[in-house]
């Protein structure tokens, strides 16, 4: 060890220790400063003060609370929609096609016709009446020599098929398609109805030995004609319903 006294500075630093080399920079923003700065020329930090610390960010906000777990899926949103069909749109209602306008106007055809003159009666070539479903149904006074005077309350039958068909019509143009079933109760109302008017005309035809001692004759009218149209077009629109 030497014996030779040591000189402080008037700091208090010893001379015979080493200077510090390099350069200093702010703890803050970084800046290269000089020997003798007090503070630093681009952020005003003090040089040897403790940086200010941002304040943390808040934590951000569960899309759920944490007692309820979220859904397996998304809830369905305005848009855009997925790709694949039907999730998360309304469904859509299926309008009427032309079966549809079909059938009802086979409907409406039948209840009409059913109150239109379907046989002309006469008697040795005089006319003695001309007989609607409505009348055949329900039956006519003088009417004893032909057998039709007691009626035939099945041919209401016709007209109750009629009337459903035309309200299944009404529904489906306000609400919608039911389903494919429309089409064969279009098709089951206009092959029943046709069956009961034919087996009626069939049971109710007056025999040869009876027309030729009365000299009856029995000819069919245009609404009889119509009739068999209405249910025709009933049948048709009912299998157009179903190939929609």
């Amino acid at each position: 060890m030497s014996d030779e006294p040591t000189i402080y500075s008037p700091r208090g630093v010893p001379e015979s220790a080493p200077q510090p080399t390099g350069k200093k920079f702010c703890v803050q923003c970084g800046n290269e400063l000089a020997a003798d700065a007090a503070f630093c020329g681009a952020c005003g930090l003090p040089v040897g003060a403790v940086p200010v610390q941002p304040p943390a960010p808040p934590p951000a906000p569960q899309p759920y609370p944490p007692a309820y777990p979220p859904p397996a899926q998304p809830w369905p949103q305005a848009g855009p929609y997925p790709p694949f069909p039907g999730y998360g749109m309304p469904a859509m209602r299926k309008k009427a096609g032309i079966g549809h306008f079909i059938s009802g106007s086979g409907a409406l055809l039948a209840i009409v016709s059913f109150f239109l003159p379907w046989l002309l009666i006469s008697c040795s070539g005089q006319e003695l009446a001309r007989m609607n479903g409505w009348q055949l149904a329900v039956g006519m006074k003088d009417m004893e020599q032909t057998g039709m005077d007691s009626g035939s309350p099945i041919l209401l039958a016709l007209l109750v098929l009629a009337f459903l068909a035309a309200v299944l019509v009404i529904l489906i143009f306000i609400r919608g398609r039911f389903g494919k079933w429309e089409g064969f109760a279009f098709i089951a109302a206009g092959v029943a109805a046709a069956a009961i008017l034919t087996i009626f005309l069939l049971a109710n035809q007056p025999s040869k030995s009876d027309m030729q001692f009365a000299a009856i004759e029995i000819k069919p009218m245009a609404g009889l004609f119509m009739t068999y149209a209405s249910y025709l077009l009933l049948v048709v629109g009912g299998a157009l319903c179903l190939k929609e």
